[in-house]
């Protein structure tokens, strides 16, 4: 199905973005999940970089004060689809042989997540969340469940993500894209499926234990955290149905060897989608 690898990284804003298509290599690896607290993540070496371009890459650890946006599309044959989106939190440059190198590390939503703050009181949890998201400026309104409303006036003081994660009251809390989302186990953010399969990339017998199912595919993004996905092994048919996806740990290299993603999901024989 698939034939050349393709992606677009645009990092940065306005006059200051720096947008790399191939034929420059880049690495990238990364992980999501619907349940990580730690954000979702994803780093990227870029290589071959002229010296003015690798300084408007750089970002320190300690820079607290500066939102530098990143985006990266893969796809195949100039066919791309958002895989990552998120913001710069380190970016330093190094030697590699005679070539020079800059390693990126992103964090999904990290930006807001470090450094929100909310102080503001506000009645019922679903007003509740839509005021904590006007301090944080870089984050969006994602797939949100319907909350247990109260009519008893919130409080809210304190980080604005520990705050949104309260009142998710244990259910799953993420961010991905850049949105908050929060939903039930049984719940998705779309009623597409896209097809898992020898013909779309399957590479391996996929494995159970007894709550999920494990498969390793070629890169595809549009297979997504939260999302569906439909399961068709030849060599395991009891495996065969509809999941919900749970997490992906991905990693991919233009020019090089490593381009698949590892799936994590469970049975979603009846699921709600939640926009």
């Amino acid at each position: 199905m698939y034939s050349k690898r393709d992606y677009r990284l645009v990092i940065g804003l306005g006059n200051r973005a720096v947008e790399i298509r191939p034929p420059f290599n880049i690495a990238f690896s990364g992980l999501e999940s619907v349940q990580n607290r730690n954000l979702n993540k994803c780093n990227v070496t870029i290589y071959g970089l002229k010296s003015d371009t690798r300084q408007r890459l750089i970002k320190y650890e300690l820079d607290r004060q500066n939102y530098i946006p990143m985006y990266l599309d893969i796809g195949y044959d100039g066919l791309l689809y958002q895989a990552f989106k998120g913001s710069v939190r380190i970016g330093k440059m190094s030697r590699e042989g005679a070539s020079w190198k800059v390693d990126i590390e992103c964090k999904d939503g990290g930006f807001d997540y470090l450094n929100a703050y909310t102080n503001r009181v506000v009645e019922g949890r679903n007003n509740a969340i839509d005021s904590i998201l006007q301090d944080m400026p870089n984050t969006g309104r994602g797939a949100i469940t319907k909350l247990e409303e109260t009519t008893r006036p919130k409080v809210l003081v304190g980080s604005s993500s520990e705050l949104l994660s309260k009142i998710g009251q244990g259910r799953e809390f993420y961010i991905k894209d850049e949105k908050i989302h929060i939903l039930n186990g049984d719940e998705v953010v779309s009623r597409v499926a896209p097809l898992v399969s020898a013909d779309t990339g399957l590479m391996n017998t996929p494995e159970q234990d007894h709550i999920d199912t494990t498969f390793t595919t070629l890169m595809n993004p549009t297979i997504k955290i939260g999302g569906l996905i439909n399961l068709q092994s030849v060599s395991n048919p009891e495996v065969n149905g509809v999941y919900k996806v749970r997490e992906i740990n991905f990693n991919g290299e233009y020019d090089g060897d490593s381009w698949s993603q590892t799936v994590t999901c469970r049975p979603a024989n009846k699921y709600r989608v939640v926009r």
